[in-house]
């Protein structure tokens, strides 16, 4: 998921600013997500699951939030 994030938010969202409503609901279908909201939630959720493997193996903790 985080992978399809990176690569279809270049494309429609290539200044890193949160993208117009079309391209939100692009964005979160290329990223196999129900709508805007959905898609920021799959991505916090990834984004803990980092964290949690980051603090493991390297016994650092991220700040995600």
């Amino acid at each position: 998921m985080l992978a399809r994030f990176l690569i279809a938010s270049r494309l429609l969202a290539p200044d890193a600013q949160e993208p117009p409503p079309a391209a939100r609901r692009a964005l979160a279908q290329a990223c196999q997500s129900s709508d805007w909201d959905d898609l920021a939630a799959n991505l916090l959720a990834a984004r803990r699951t980092v964290a949690q493997c980051w603090h493991m193996t390297f016994g650092e903790t991220l700040e995600i939030d």
